[in-house]
This record gives C-alpha cells, sequence and structure tokens, in this order.
C-alpha cells in the first residue's frame, strides 16, 4: 500500500481545530477569571471597609419602627456631603395625596454626622394642613402623589452650626380617616350610627332623651395612649340631639384639627383621655358636660397626639 495516501503525523497535529485547542485551555481561562473576580472583591470590600470605618464615612443607613411612631435609625459613621436623595421604604395603600388637600405627616430628623435627633427628642413631629410648600415647604413636592400609610426616607444637605451637614428626614404619611373595623352598638344605646364612604353618619336616636353621658369606641386603634392634658391631631363631627345633620363636620370641610384636650368641653377631655391613638370615639353628652344648652352627640377620629402628655 502506497504510504503517501497517509497524512503524517506532523500535519494530523496542525490540522487540530481552534475550538478544540480553546476547550482544552478553558481550565486555565477560568481560574485566571476567578482569581480576578476574587481581588477585585476584595479591593473593593476593603475600600468600603477604609471609608466606613477609618474615615468614618457610610453610605448606608436603615430605618426601622411602627409607621407613626418615632423611628429607630441604624448607621454606623456619618454620611458624606451629596445631593438630596428620596427613597420609599414603606409604600402605603390608603388615600393618594394631592396638591391643596388635607395631609398629615410626621417629620423626624436625625443629624447625618451623628445619627441623632434633630430639635425635638420626644416624639416625630406631627405636621397637618393643605399639602402645599406654606405648610409642608419642600417636602411638598416629594408627598405629592403618596399614598397615605407610606414612609419616605430624604437625605438632603442643610446648614447647621455654621457649616453643611446631611439631614435624614422620615416623613410618615398618615391616613386622615381612623381606619378599621366597625363595632357594633348595642340596640338600647341612645345613638345609632352608620358609615358611609368610610365617614360616621347619626343613623337614628333614641325616644328618650339619655340624662347620663354614653362613650363607646367605634373603631380600636392601637397606638399611644391618650393623656388629660394632651393635644391631639383629630378629626371630629358634632351633632345636637335628634338632628342627623351635623353642625360640625371636618371630613368634608375643615380638614385635620389639633385638639386641646385642656380647654376641650368637659365631657370630652373626660371621654378621651385613656384612648388609643387610632381610635373612633363615639359621645353622648348632658348639657352640662358640653355646650350647656341640650344633649351633643360627638365623634372624634384620634389620628396622633402633638404633645408628649400620653400615659402608657
Amino acid at each position: 500500500m502506497d504510504k503517501t495516501s497517509f497524512p503524517s503525523r506532523s500535519t494530523m497535529v496542525r490540522k487540530v481545530s481552534p475550538v478544540r485547542k480553546a476547550l482544552r485551555l478553558w481550565p486555565a481561562y477560568l481560574a485566571i477569571l476567578l482569581i480576578v473576580t476574587i481581588i477585585s472583591a476584595g479591593y473593593t470590600g476593603y475600600r468600603y471597609w477604609e471609608a466606613r470605618h477609618l474615615t468614618g464615612v457610610s453610605m448606608s443607613f436603615e430605618v426601622d419602627g411602627d409607621l407613626g411612631a418615632i423611628p429607630v435609625l441604624d448607621m454606623e459613621g456619618s454620611l458624606p456631603i451629596m445631593l438630596q436623595k428620596t427613597r420609599l421604604e414603606i409604600t402605603g395603600d390608603g388615600r393618594q395625596l394631592v396638591a391643596g388637600q388635607p395631609a398629615l405627616v410626621t417629620v423626624t430628623s436625625f443629624d447625618g454626622r451623628t445619627g441623632q435627633p434633630i430639635g425635638d427628642k420626644t416624639g416625630a413631629k406631627p405636621v397637618f394642613g393643605q399639602l402645599d410648600n406654606a405648610t409642608f415647604g419642600d417636602f411638598a413636592e416629594i408627598l405629592t402623589g403618596k399614598r397615605e400609610g407610606s414612609r419616605i426616607v430624604v437625605t438632603r444637605p442643610i446648614a447647621a452650626s455654621g457649616s453643611t451637614t446631611m439631614e435624614i428626614a422620615v416623613l410618615d404619611v398618615l391616613s386622615t380617616v381612623v381606619q378599621g373595623r366597625d363595632i357594633q352598638l348595642p340596640l338600647d344605646f341612645p345613638v345609632q350610627v352608620k358609615t358611609e364612604n368610610n365617614l360616621p353618619q347619626i343613623a337614628s336616636y333614641s325616644a328618650t332623651e339619655p340624662k347620663e353621658p354614653y362613650i363607646r369606641v367605634l373603631r380600636s386603634g392601637s397606638g399611644r395612649q391618650v393623656g388629660s392634658k394632651s393635644s391631639l391631631i383629630a378629626q371630629y363631627g358634632r351633632w345636637e340631639w335628634g338632628d342627623k345633620t351635623p353642625k360640625t363636620f371636618t371630613w368634608n370641610g375643615g380638614g385635620v384639627q389639633l385638639l386641646d384636650l385642656s380647654s376641650s368641653f368637659t365631657g370630652v377631655s373626660d371621654s378621651l383621655s385613656g384612648q388609643r391613638v387610632g381610635s373612633r370615639i363615639l359621645m353622648v353628652l348632658p348639657p352640662e358636660q358640653a355646650s350647656g344648652e341640650g344633649i351633643t352627640v360627638v365623634i372624634v377620629d384620634i389620628l396622633a397626639t402633638a404633645t408628649a402628655d400620653t400615659e402608657e
């Protein structure tokens, strides 16, 4: 047989495809890639550790705590000076805030250098009124379009003690109407109440006028307990006995109000003292505990407390 009909060994080696060569070398390529990744990750981690622990600068922090309560800030080091940033910490599912309409927001500010509260350290500061710059300042634009039940965290540079520092502002958007399940009133209660569009209305009165005060919880809250001298953030309605049309009804009128228990009707102060934030309270008050001009029916939504006078 003619040997020239077969390719030589050198010819066979030369005809090995590039793909096969690459497949033979892939373990080496993988090892090199792994080494580069480890070195890069280690360098990045070291730079982060150096920035956080050696220079005292931190780019991250956590905010915990219930909505409307005093938030807890967890951070190490201090925030560097940077442009304003906003993040949505909790997404609410309540009413959407609209410019010019009522809003209730608690604001707690922390110093980005120390993590300590700025200003009043007794609790989150409630801000309420029409959603505009006059009431909410620079936060008005941030709040517009957000939903009740949301928590927004804003970091921004501010002037403090003659220098510039970062502020961490926690904005809790609270509901302007107490939420929850309605509690059934006894059939022999002097007044029966119905709910329309989540708002209380008088359904009927008993045939006999009551001679003493009656107090009932229509919706039960779980917030802070109201003190006898507290100032409350509230919505309320007031009816004269026998009339289903309210004399005052802030839900469709004046919006969220400041209710100072130290200067309210005696019956109102006594009835609300000891109640919980987030409750809807019904009061049937004799003349001497109200206006002095007949039986008064009052329903109050306790939305928040504006003072630290609370009872545990």
